[in-house]
């Protein structure tokens, strides 16, 4: 008989459109056939029936269910949960702090809190796995017999630290999420990170469960070497939603581009995701060469003939930008942290910049010198192949389980 498994997650995992479905995407592809599958959202204007209903069509394996708060029974307390939820986040904003707290208003319902335990007695669930930092505090809602693993993509305090401790609120905020953070981890039965670098922070915080590392694929298939031609064009992928992108956009803009722009006059740059007007206005005010591309269906079409950049300053997990890079044989210049926790070599698979001067300079170097670029994108592809493919992700997520 097949493990039960039901997945617990904010996000459906369709459409494609950010690193986090991507990942949870294909981790679904595979270990469908081999487990029995069932995911567990909340329906919102991004998680739709008819999105539901692509996903099953793509993977027919798996059980959908979906919590509906408009069904509730009790609907003031679901309508009374928005309220709040708009208004604790006016609160924060004005205070320049982006989700820092784990809100337990936000969907923690009781009706939700009852669907999902039904769903688990009902189908004979044998572990649950949870997704992403929101949900962690689901880890006090779920019956005590089931077994629960976390998969964590994105170690949350990490993130805040970097980008918050010298607001004063910030830091009280800091402290007393990152205490909730290794609470609940506490609570689980096992933690997946998706590098070794964030296991070991993890343990070094005090986190004593068990912590397995499994990284995330971008697809099921990895296309033929193919290395495009160097322009003067520069690619990054990923949206506004997500800080570490919004922040990593405005350094790049304000203090790398204009350097680059002193070597290369007529460099370009295009951004592929999806961005928030306000966000792209303030990005533009600071370049014109700057161009917001959206949500490209197939993003090999996007980024061939480009130099991938990765300015990612704060954050932590993998960045999937690199992987889609490396796999689509496109060389990428990144941060320390963008490149944090994969197993690609500076000067070897690409290039990595400390500073915006010299992330400046590694990009002009890049794109002046065509068998750099050459070798660069030639090394990554195999790297990628030989550590990060779907089949190696499956052997280790189905050992996990």
């Amino acid at each position: 008989m097949k493990t039960k498994l039901l997945i617990l997650s904010p996000f459906l995992p369709w459409p494609l459109n950010s690193g986090g479905n991507i990942g949870v995407f294909n981790m679904l592809k595979a270990v469908a056939k081999d487990l029995d599958v069932h995911l567990v959202t909340s329906l919102n204007q991004i998680n739709t029936a008819s999105n539901a209903s692509k996903l099953k069509e793509l993977i027919p394996e798996i059980t959908i269910h979906l919590y509906d708060w408009k069904s509730a029974k009790n609907k003031k307390f679901e309508l009374l949960r928005k309220f709040v939820r708009r208004l604790q986040q006016k609160m924060v904003f004005a205070q320049n702090i982006n989700s820092l707290t784990f809100n337990l208003n936000d969907e923690f319902t009781p009706d939700y809190i009852g669907f999902v335990n039904n769903v688990i007695k009902e189908n004979g669930i044998n572990i649950v796995q949870v997704e992403f930092c929101s949900y962690l505090p689901w880890v006090y809602c779920l019956p005590q017999e089931v077994k629960k693993i976390f998969i964590h993509h994105e170690l949350r305090y990490v993130r805040d630290e970097q980008a918050y401790a010298s607001n004063p609120y910030g830091r009280y905020l800091i402290d007393f999420a990152k205490d909730n953070e290794i609470s609940m981890l506490n609570r689980f039965d096992k933690v997946v990170t998706l590098t070794s670098v964030d296991k070991q922070k993890l343990e070094d915080e005090g986190v004593k469960v068990p912590i397995e590392v499994s990284t995330l694929a971008i697809s099921d298939t990895t296309p033929e070497l193919k290395i495009g031609s160097s322009s003067n064009c520069l690619s990054f992928v990923g949206g506004s939603g997500h800080f570490p992108n919004y922040d990593g956009m405005k350094w790049f803009a304000k203090e790398v581009l204009p350097l680059v722009a002193r070597e290369i006059p007529d460099i370009k740059l295009q951004v592929i995701g999806s961005w928030s007007e306000e966000a792209k206005e303030e990005i533009l005010s600071m370049s014109s060469a700057i161009e917001f591309k959206g949500f490209v269906s197939v993003l090999n079409d996007g980024i061939k003939d480009t130099l991938m950049i990765v300015p990612i300053n704060i954050g932590s997990g993998m960045r999937m930008k690199i992987l889609e890079a490396a796999s689509n044989s496109v060389p990428f210049v990144s941060t320390v942290v963008g490149v944090e926790g994969l197993d690609f070599e500076n000067e070897k698979d690409c290039l990595i910049a400390k500073s915006a001067e010299e992330m400046a300079q590694q990009i002009v170097r890049v794109l002046k010198n065509s068998a750099l670029y050459s070798s660069l994108a030639e090394n990554a592809y195999y790297t990628f192949v030989s550590k990060y493919s779907f089949e190696a992700m499956k052997k280790i997520r189905l050992g996990i389980y």
